[in-house]
Formats: C-alpha cells, sequence, structure tokens
C-alpha cells in the first residue's frame, strides 16, 4: 500500500466536520521536512572535530532506554550515522524532530559510556527492529517489524453500528492498540458508552465565557472534539513519530467556539529486552493552547482527561483486571487514588493480555488522581479530581504518558523498570575533545 499525506480541510462553522480526499498526495520521505527546515544550522561545518557523546544511566541500570541529543554542528542529517564506543557498542542514530535519537543498552546504574559519531556502516544485527507507517483507510497506522502496534483515526463516519446517533461521530484518538500477538486491547464506540473510544482525551465539566460545554458526553451536543490536521511524520530504525491536531469546540453557540486545540505527538519505540516477553511501547505527549481569548476554567470532577477504554468482553466486574503501581488490584479501591502506572486486561481469544498505562511525574498534580470504574473496562488520569484549576491563554497544558501493551501477566518489576527509563531517561553530553 502506498503511504501518503492527506490533504485536510476543517470548517469550524459546520460543527467541526473534517474531510480527507480518498486519494491523498504521497508523503514526504521520512527526514526531508526536518533536513529541509534545518539545513541552514546544520549543514555540513568546518568547525574542527565533532565532539564526543558521552552517556549517563544515572540512578538506574539501563537494558533499552531511549536516549537522545542535539547533534553537533558539521553532521549532515541526510545521511545515516552510528555511534560507536571503545567497547564495541554500536548505536544505530536517528534524526528527528531536531534530535539525534539511539537506544542505549547494557548500561549499569551509575556508569557512563563515550561513543565517537561514525557514518553509518550499513544495517547490522545490531540495528533495532524498524518502524514504519501506512494509510489504512485514511488512517494513519504505526508498525514494529511489520506488525501493527496502534492507529490514529483521523476522521469521523466511522459508527460501526447503525442505531449510534450521527452526533457521536469523533476523530482524533487512537484504536485498536494491538499486543505483539495481535490481540487488540481497546475499544470503540462500546454500547454502554458510546463516547468511549480506545485511548482519547476530553474535558467534562468546565466553564467557558459565562457557558459549560462539556466535551466529554458528546451525546449531549454541548461541546465536541475533532480531528483538525497531521503536522509532521517520522520513521526508521529507532522509532516512529507523528503529530496530530484535535480541536475542542464549543458547540453551545452558533457558530461553534475554538475553544483549544490538542497537539499530540505519539512516539512508537521498537524496545526488545533480553529478559522479558516482547511488549509494543509507545509514548503520547499531548499539548493542549487556549486558542480563544478566555480561559477554559476546570472545576473540580471526578473524570475527564485522557482515557483508555478495555475491549467490550472486559465489561463486568469479574472479566477485567487491574493493577496500579501501588499494589492495589481492586478497582473500587483504586478509583480516586494516585499512582505512578496502571495496568487492566483480561482474556483476548482465550488468552490474558492487557494495556500499561504510565503517567510522567512532570504532569500537572502528579502522580495523577485515576477514575477506575467498577464495571467497565474504563479508567482515565483526572486531574481534576484534586481541586479547580484552568488552562490559560499563552499557557499550555502538556501531559505526557507511556504505554505498554503485551500479552500474559504484569511484571511490577518490569513497569517499574519502563516507567524510570521514562521518567528518568540517561542523560547524554556533548564533550569535546
Amino acid at each position: 500500500m502506498d503511504e501518503a499525506e492527506p490533504r485536510l480541510a476543517h470548517d469550524p462553522a459546520s460543527g467541526g466536520k473534517t474531510s480527507v480526499p480518498d486519494h491523498p498526495l504521497p508523503i514526504r520521505p521520512a527526514l526531508l521536512a526536518f533536513t529541509l527546515a534545518l539545513a541552514h544550522t546544520l549543514a555540513t561545518s568546518a568547525h574542527g572535530a565533532v565532539p564526543e557523546i558521552v552517556v549517563d544511566a544515572g540512578p538506574h541500570a539501563r537494558e533499552s532506554a531511549l536516549a537522545g541529543f542535539n547533534p553537533p554542528d558539521g553532521i549532515r542529517t541526510d545521511q545515516s550515522w552510528e555511534l560507536r564506543a571503545a567497547d564495541g557498542s554500536v548505536r544505530t542514530l536517528q534524526f528527528a524532530d531536531g534530535h539525534a535519537w539511539f537506544i542505549e543498552t547494557k548500561l549499569p546504574a551509575g556508569a557512563t559510556r563515550r561513543y565517537q559519531l561514525h557514518p553509518s556502516q550499513g544495517a547490522s544485527p545490531r540495528d533495532p527492529q524498524a518502524t514504519s507507517t501506512a494509510w489504512i483507510e485514511r488512517d494513519l497506522e504505526v508498525r514494529v517489524d511489520g506488525r501493527p502496534v496502534l492507529r490514529y483515526l483521523a476522521h469521523e463516519g466511522r459508527r460501526p453500528r447503525p442505531e449510534i446517533p450521527p452526533i457521536f461521530e469523533r476523530g482524533g484518538y487512537l484504536h485498536p492498540v494491538l499486543t505483539p500477538s495481535g490481540r487488540i486491547v481497546t475499544d470503540d464506540y462500546p454500547a454502554n458508552h458510546v463516547h468511549h473510544h480506545g485511548i482519547w482525551a476530553a474535558w467534562t465539566k468546565t466553564l467557558f465565557d459565562g457557558r459549560a460545554p462539556d466535551f466529554w458526553n458528546m451525546g449531549e451536543g454541548k461541546a465536541r472534539v475533532d480531528f483538525l490536521g497531521f503536522d509532521g511524520f517520522d520513521s526508521g530504525p529507532v522509532l516512529s513519530r507523528f503529530s496530530g491536531r484535535q480541536v475542542y469546540l464549543d458547540t453551545l453557540v452558533s457558530p461553534p467556539v475554538r475553544v483549544l486545540e490538542d497537539t499530540w505527538q505519539v512516539t512508537v519505540v521498537p524496545i526488545r529486552l533480553p529478559d522479558a516477553p516482547p511488549f509494543h511501547l509507545f509514548d503520547l505527549r499531548s499539548e493542549q493552547r487556549i486558542v480563544a481569548a478566555q480561559a477554559l476554567e476546570l472545576p473540580k470532577y471526578y473524570y475527564g482527561g485522557v482515557g483508555l477504554r478495555g475491549p467490550w468482553n472486559w465489561n463486568g466486574k469479574a472479566n477485567a483486571r487491574y493493577l496500579d503501581s501501588n499494589g492495589v488490584t481492586n478497582r473500587v479501591t483504586a478509583n480516586e487514588t494516585r499512582a505512578r502506572w496502571y495496568w487492566l486486561g483480561g482474556q483476548v481469544t482465550g488468552e490474558l493480555a492487557g494495556i500499561a498505562v504510565l503517567g510522567h511525574p512532570e504532569n500537572f498534580r502528579a502522580p495523577q488522581p485515576l477514575r477506575v470504574h467498577p464495571n467497565e473496562p474504563f479508567v482515565c488520569w483526572a486531574p481534576s479530581q484534586g481541586g479547580d484549576w484552568s488552562i490559560q491563554p499563552g499557557s499550555p497544558y502538556v501531559s505526557r504518558y507511556r504505554y505498554v501493551a503485551f500479552d500474559g501477566e504484569p511484571d511490577p518489576g518490569l513497569l517499574d523498570r519502563l516507567w524510570s527509563d521514562f521518567a528518568e531517561p540517561p542523560t547524554v553530553q556533548l564533550k569535546a575533545d
């Protein structure tokens, strides 16, 4: 299937609908946009030797952790590069978003490793599995080693059952999310909450310009969230990354008013650990910016934020399993508590599968409070549980989460390790000779 970048049209006056043509244009190569944008600063330089790259593990042992640095002057990002250490370690580099990225392995806690930068000698068995993207029915699918990891559903009009009213149509979320065996661990338009969508975001109780738009419960017709456009794509041996924007529309007035834009940066990293079963790992960074003149007030409320909806057959008290970083397994007890991470799982085609969600320590009110549903496979990070707050013009609300989808039982030690790599990644410094 040809890879392509859609051309997008958005009309806020029509209620936030977005149109995507059936035959979009070809995507540019993964590094082309980055290279063109930064060519004037990253062109070949005559300023002496390239500095050493020094990686510091910090307080955690690094088995397979994403690390990055700003490339030095003199490095052409339209060429392939790698890091080479005296101990024989070689790391493949990938340039994306103004950084050079690689996966650091086998570095004990407190240790450092020094690398020299060299032109790449081509692919080798040391390289991680490659990531790729493809367009599937106008949605973006990310793959690792040819296997699907997730889809970003960009357009509306996908109601799976004819009895669902059109008011519930929405784009701009992740579904399906799959484990390495291909088991799907998210749901979309579930019958008991048709406004739930895989991994999605919305606010429930709000105040804006004297009105109370509800972006979560779309069926009430008070507000909605729609896909707006893609901003960039990168794929390679180290990561696959894309950015997509959603717009929050207050529909209590005519025409609808844009309240904020939410830019999602999704990064899939093909992490492999020698002492752990396979898993799919990806990060979500959300940046919400007010586009109106007024702030969005968020009164205290028990849900609303970034949510996760598990498969339909996980419904019921006994059909979904839960575990969090506090060791809690009871969903009733876990509700309205705080945790660094949680795991939600259950049977999928006869085998246990699930997904863990890790919260970043720099998130607002971290560790953020949780809404854990007692009977349905639904959990969301709910910072509004902590009291009244607001998103102000010129001061974006940024939140970051790491997702780990896997088959079988959850390993708290593994999830703690992956949380540490996310919360405190290895540091990288450039040092001149």
